[in-house]
């Protein structure tokens, strides 16, 4: 089933608890972006800034992007955050398998679901070896870090590229970056089962709004 996830990205605790405000409004599950200024030169919340915020039900993944040792910390702080049931790291900032694979059984660890990020110009075989064990892949249609980044259209090959290469995987397709009107039925089309909307939702003049256009489209 097809599902947008309005997609949180910021560093102001007052401009976090309007978005999720009305995200409450909107759905039952969100992403929140975590960014180091390291791994992107954006920097947000942390978790222990928003743990004790009014999720009002809300179910959360959490899309980390930071550096290998702070992803490892991050990771760790969300055992006891009950609402957060996905994890979402990085590909690129793995320096080898090993480092992948790490990630992948501390998430675990944690009884979180796996989701692995991959940029616009990462080869989707570098992570060939672990997507039996994960629940999820996301692709990001930009380079992160930035509330509407300009979308790189050559993802949509990638996706369809994965999913002939990787018949055996069994987790869910989402996309991350560029997603807004005139570009979900593309990404749809590439074969893409969750869309993760951030600036097209929260940036716009009536965000409810927006999100249920996006909903219909």
């Amino acid at each position: 089933m097809m599902s947008i996830i309005p997609a949180i990205l910021t560093n102001s605790k007052q401009e976090f608890k309007h978005y999720l405000s009305l995200a409450r409004q909107m759905t039952d599950y969100i992403q929140i972006d975590i960014m180091d200024g390291i791994f992107v030169e954006s920097k947000s919340l942390f978790p222990r800034e928003f743990f004790y915020e009014d999720f009002g039900g809300l179910q959360v993944e959490i899309h980390i992007m930071a550096n290998f040792e702070n992803t490892q910390d991050i990771i760790a702080s969300l055992k006891s955050f009950d609402v957060c049931k996905r994890i979402i790291v990085h590909q690129e900032i793995c320096e080898n398998l090993e480092q992948l694979r790490q990630l992948v059984n501390q998430i675990k660890g944690i009884n979180k679901e796996v989701s692995i990020a991959i940029n616009p110009d990462t080869d989707i075989r570098d992570i060939g070896k672990v997507v039996k064990k994960i629940e999820g892949v996301q692709f990001m249609g930009v380079n992160p870090g930035f509330y509407g980044s300009p979308i790189h259209t050559a993802v949509y090959d990638k996706v369809v590229e994965f999913k002939q290469r990787y018949t055996m995987y069994e987790g869910d397709i989402s996309w991350d970056g560029g997603a807004n009107q005139n570009t979900i039925p593309h990404i749809i089309a590439s074969g893409v089962e969750r869309i993760a909307v951030g600036s097209a939702i929260f940036t716009s003049h009536d965000p409810i709004m927006m999100y249920n256009t996006l909903i219909k489209i």
